[in-house]
């Protein structure tokens, strides 16, 4: 049918899908107009309560419902913390913020309970369905890109795209107006899923069918081209790993998140359930360090021992991706091991920063390798590995949003390739924050939830503001370039480990004169290029702390602030070398002053972390010699016994002599692990005289007391020589002798054997 010149009718697809509209339009109409409106009717303890609502929406900014309430027989009424009467009425105006209105009644027998009023606030059902239809889009763009593998020509958009978008978004609103499927309900499967163990195992085995694929293509790659430098650096690193580990062993005991994160994956108990719905897969690492060795913390050293060779592996690559040659790039990669920035890199209680470390590491290496030869398996790997970044934790977040510069600095022309590239880039972690808005306006706990709810307020410029954070920025590059160094020349007269940090030096240095030699280490940087590596290197540091420079809690806390920091700083002193080589004319001696200026840098910082390992070790160590001492003396206890260990050392004390971990959660969670007993409920470390600690999320706080009740309680003094003594009465602080009911005897069966965990677990222990 002939329309006229320039005019066509619309397709049938869009046909339908302006009828689909329309229909479900109406549909939402009458659903929302029929709503029954909310009423809460029910008797508790001799009361009755009616209270409700005179309307189930309220569909605009203002819009406002009428509550009234008629009660008997309370005591107290309380609305949203006001106290009322037993009978009332109130205007009451949702918003983005709440749509409940809260009352908290105490019936006249002293019962109390709460009860909660909520109004459905179109615009905030609008949000949450454009939050979802939002990942939803996300995850279609994700398959498209993994299905047709077009990353140099445009998506195509039409108007059936928008119409289809708009429908679901009217379907959404819908489902919203039932209770057959809301995103609460989506919300809640979630969080359940993500909370389980089966998801963390699923995340381990996602990794291993993707990654180990992507090595072997590597390997095969590298083996094809003949790449006899990069093996021997890649050797290099390796043994230059081992050297830093072979003198500790693998088997010192766990830190805080070891204890904790195994008690969990052995009993479904986690005391910060709250955060594995936001960080889904922060328990990967662990699943297979307890898969590795279930009954000791071998696994979880030879994970932390292979998370350092991959990161070392993947920058070396990174490097060489950006055209840097062998010899550089080996350098500069020891250089990245031995930045002494990190006060806590070789604690177990890093293995999750050094797992965030090797994905985001491993996220840009093949991002690198998709650029140059896009298939499905390097854009899965690209994927996966920023998932288990940002899946587990937020750090790397600023990171993320200013890596695509590397592919627009070598190709600064825009063109639909490097577009999609980016657009490929961000997916994921655009996903997972969207994902967390949502959980935020759904009002969901998860882990900083308050610091979104605090970032997502309307801020006023302040120049103090201005001042605290240029503080921040002043005291990270002061830690990153001098007291760090400084702690690492100090660390060289007071080292006992100057033997094996030689050794490494040694490996170190041959292996540089080796790659010295090949051809391919012929190449030098023009100033230019290295004035441009140095800023990039400089400027690449602040969005290595990233999000934690906003959270007051976090951007003093050295070993949470400085794990991407190595990135960038060892990149600017290793730019910073080779611009001070680039007077001497002779290639060279060049090469010979690059390598022994990069040798004396190398050594000051190995040996910090030598001596940092040792004490990590020595810290593992105590803890274990207070564990044992422990079951030793009570090889079996009650699960509902108080298990209290009473000390006079005060915390700096305890901090000194590495076990302060044991008043922050690791206490309870090592003896259920040692026991075997994941009922076991209350473990708590008391300084005589202040207060106990349980956890720093639990509300249960034990009171040590001369009134207190002693019966379920077993007690255990600490002494400042770490030694351990089971009390068989109570001590005279706590009333002596005198104080009846204290029975430990009754709690504990001396005669059981010892936990078999005490031998394997506690083997340093045991040893010493």
């Amino acid at each position: 049918m002939n329309t006229g010149p320039g005019l066509s009718l619309p397709s049938p697809a869009t046909r339908a899908l302006l009828v689909l509209n329309a229909v479900l339009l109406v549909l939402l109409a009458l659903a929302i107009h029929n709503s029954p409106a909310p009423r809460i009717k029910t008797e508790f303890g001799g009361a009755t309560v009616d209270i409700r609502a005179d309307r189930a929406w309220a569909l605009l900014p203002g819009d406002c419902a009428t509550i009234t309430w008629d009660m008997a027989g309370t005591k107290t009424i309380h609305v949203d913390g006001s106290s009322n009467s037993n009978s009332g009425a109130m205007a009451y105006c949702p918003s983005l913020q709440g749509t409940s209105l809260t009352f908290q009644i105490a019936a006249s027998n002293g019962e109390e309970q709460n009860f909660a009023l909520n109004i459905r606030y179109l615009p905030l059902e609008l949000n949450k369905c454009l939050y979802l239809l939002a990942i939803l889009s996300l995850l279609i763009l994700a398959l498209y890109y993994f299905v047709t593998e077009r990353i140099c020509a445009p998506m195509r958009f039409e108007l059936t795209h928008l119409l289809a978008g708009a429908a679901l978004l009217t379907a959404c609103l819908l489902c919203q107006t039932s209770s057959a499927f809301r995103i609460e309900s989506l919300l809640d499967g979630l969080s359940r899923v993500f909370s389980n163990l089966a998801w963390q195992s699923f995340g381990l085995l996602l990794s291993g069918f993707v990654f180990i694929p992507l090595a072997g293509q590597a390997l095969q790659t590298g083996l094809k081209n003949r790449s006899r430098e990069d093996f021997v650096a890649i050797a290099a690193c390796f043994l230059f790993m081992l050297i830093l580990y072979l003198p500790f062993g693998f088997d010192s005991v766990g830190q805080w998140e070891s204890w904790v994160f195994r008690a969990f994956l052995e009993s479904d108990q986690f005391p910060v359930s709250s955060e594995l719905v936001s960080r889904f897969w922060i328990l990967v690492p662990s699943i297979l360090a307890n898969h590795l060795t279930p009954e000791s913390f071998v696994g979880y050293h030879l994970v932390n021992f292979f998370l350092f060779c991959g990161s070392l592996v993947l920058f070396y690559g990174i490097l060489r991706k950006l055209n840097v040659g062998p010899l550089f790039a080996f350098l500069t990669t020891i250089l990245f091991l031995v930045y002494p920035v990190n006060t806590g890199l070789m604690s177990l209680r890093h293995f999750l920063m050094n797992a965030r470390v090797l994905s985001l590491l491993a996220a840009v290496f093949f991002c690198l390798e998709f650029v140059e030869d896009p298939n499905r398996l390097r854009l899965a790997g690209l994927w996966l590995a920023l998932l288990l970044n940002v899946g587990s934790y937020e750090a790397g977040y600023a990171i993320i949003a200013v890596i695509p510069l590397l592919w627009w600095w070598r190709s600064p022309r825009w063109s639909w390739r490097q577009i999609n590239i980016s657009t490929i880039w961000y997916l994921f972690p655009v996903v997972k924050t969207v994902f967390i808005l949502l959980l935020n306006l759904d009002s969901r706990a998860f882990y900083g939830s308050g610091w979104v709810s605090e970032a997502l307020e309307p801020q006023q410029f302040a120049l103090d503001s201005v001042a605290y954070y240029a503080g921040i920025i002043e005291g990270v590059y002061r830690q990153a370039f001098w007291y760090g160094w400084r702690e690492a020349l100090s660390a060289v007269s007071q080292s006992a480990w100057i033997l094996p940090v030689c050794g490494a030096s040694l490996l170190t240095g041959l292996t540089a004169v080796y790659l010295a030699q090949r051809p391919s280490s012929m190449r030098f940087s023009s100033r230019r290029q290295i004035a441009f590596g140095l800023l990039s290197g400089l400027l690449f540091i602040l969005p290595s702390i990233g999000v934690l420079m906003w959270l007051e809690k976090y951007n003093t806390d050295l070993w949470r602030m400085y794990i991407y920091v190595p990135i960038g700083g060892a990149i600017a002193v290793f730019c910073l070398i080779q611009l001070a080589a680039s007077f001497i004319k002779k290639r060279q001696i060049r090469k010979t002053f690059i390598i022994g200026i990069c040798l004396i840098a190398i050594f000051p910082g190995l040996a910090r972390l030598f001596d940092q390992h040792a004490d990590y070790v020595n810290s593992a160590n105590n803890k274990a010699k207070i564990l044992l001492q422990i079951v030793e003396q009570a090889p079996a206890i009650d699960s509902d016994a108080y298990v209290v260990l009473i000390t006079e050392l005060l915390g700096t004390e305890l901090r000194a002599k590495g076990v302060s971990e044991f008043r922050t959660g690791a206490f309870v969670n090592a003896l259920r692990v040692l026991y075997r007993d994941p009922d076991l409920k209350y473990a708590f470390i008391c300084i005589i005289d202040k207060r106990c600690f349980l956890d720093e999320y639990s509300t249960q706080i034990f009171h040590l007391e001369q009134n207190t009740d002693y019966s379920n309680v077993v007690l255990f003094r600490l002494y400042d020589d770490l030694s351990v003594e089971l009390l068989a009465e109570l001590p005279p602080e706590l009333g002596g002798s005198s104080k009846s009911g204290y029975n430990p005897g009754r709690l504990i069966d001396t005669s059981a054997p010892l936990p078999p965990r005490a031998r394997s677990m506690l083997a340093s222990a045991r040893r010493g």
